[in-house]
């Protein structure tokens, strides 16, 4: 990491997150813990609830404390502040902060109530899936914290009505690690050399079911999904032709896998940032996503945005890019030069190094 990492001000950090699965908000959770790391802050990141070994296992190899609690997420609101009010008093950070994922008001509140000096958080997710009760919840929770943070200006919006209310810090992605991994084709000689492809949780909001529909009305191409989750089994039941299941994967051969697509596509029904979509740009790979939220942001006319859910205008916008090599090599540079521009690590850095500073 550059030098621009650096800080004069280091502290005792705690980050608090209910999970560690596979997804953006962990990965990107990865990345601020060595940041941090890397500007002398002492990093420990607690995790209340459910983890994955393989993600921890990616926490501790960077250098990374982890502390596993894995309590049962049927415990009661009152028993869950109690027990994270009395960890993070013992802990004695200088600052908390919170990953807001559900229940993100509950660790906001017992970092209060522990005394911490400062307290953060940052949310993930839009608001376009909730209701007015956790857009009113999440707005109480912004208040109490000295500093709020949305992933991106869609994410902000859609919770405040203006980005002034909280910092909009964008996710990053670390171009370095992702040149230096070597591509996976996994291509059977006798299959179609053209591989369209996406890296999800494989669950409804993710949009696999749409872009399965998308491609059952398409010859000369292969489908490779990366990724595991509840909706897999059912949609594997399918039996739509051509499609390799590739599974859940550590970062980087999920990373691997994607740089040996020649297309790849980010359905989301909403999302706050689009992690994979900023991976697969600084890839160079052209990108088709829905056009929703924070892909919008990410993508912008770097790729193909295609209405949220509409299988038919997806299969459109396929077609088009498998027919068209030249447009998805062009795509390809655009892309890279927008993550460049926009979502780099150098810039992740400083905006960092200010917040904490």
């Amino acid at each position: 990491m550059s030098s621009v990492c650096q800080t004069s001000n280091p502290s005792h950090v705690l980050l608090a997150i209910p999970c560690l699965s596979r997804g953006g908000t962990e990965m990107q959770t990865l990345l601020l813990a060595r940041v941090l790391k890397q500007q002398k802050h002492s990093v420990t990141v607690v995790c209340y609830f459910e983890y994955d070994r393989d993600v921890v296992n990616e926490f501790t190899t960077a250098g990374i404390a982890v502390d596993c609690r894995g309590w049962d997420r049927t415990v009661g609101c009152m028993e869950l502040v109690r027990t994270l009010t009395a960890l993070f008093r013992a802990r004695t950070p200088a600052i908390v902060h919170v990953q807001y994922m559900t229940p993100g008001f509950l660790p906001l509140l017992a970092a209060r109530l522990a005394n911490v000096p400062r307290v953060f958080a940052t949310v993930h997710q839009p608001a376009t899936p909730y209701g007015w009760k956790p857009r009113l919840l999440l707005r109480l929770a912004a208040q109490m914290c000295d500093r709020f943070i949305c992933v991106s200006e869609a994410a902000a919006k859609s919770w405040f009505g203006r980005a002034s209310r909280c910092v909009v810090i964008h996710n990053a992605v670390d171009i370095a690690r992702i040149d230096a991994i070597s591509p996976e084709t996994g291509r059977d000689p006798k299959a179609a050399p053209t591989v369209i492809g996406a890296v999800a949780r494989i669950r409804h909001e993710k949009g696999m079911d749409v872009l399965l529909n998308a491609f059952a009305g398409i010859t000369g191409a292969r489908l490779r999904i990366v990724g595991d989750g509840p909706d897999r089994a059912a949609l594997e039941r399918r039996g739509v032709a051509n499609v390799e299941w590739v599974g859940q994967q550590p970062w980087e051969r999920a990373i691997a896998w994607m740089k040996g697509m020649d297309i790849v596509v980010v359905p989301s029904r909403f999302e706050g940032f689009g992690l994979t979509a900023a991976e697969a740009m600084a890839a160079g790979k052209a990108v088709v996503a829905s056009d929703v939220d924070g892909l919008r942001e990410v993508v912008g006319d770097a790729g193909v945005l295609v209405p949220a859910g509409d299988a038919a205008a997806l299969a459109v916008a396929l077609k088009r890019l498998l027919a068209d090599p030249q447009e998805r090599a062009v795509l390809g540079r655009k892309a890279r030069e927008r993550v460049e521009t926009m979502f780099s690590l150098e810039t992740f850095c400083r905006k960092i190094g200010e917040l904490y500073g």
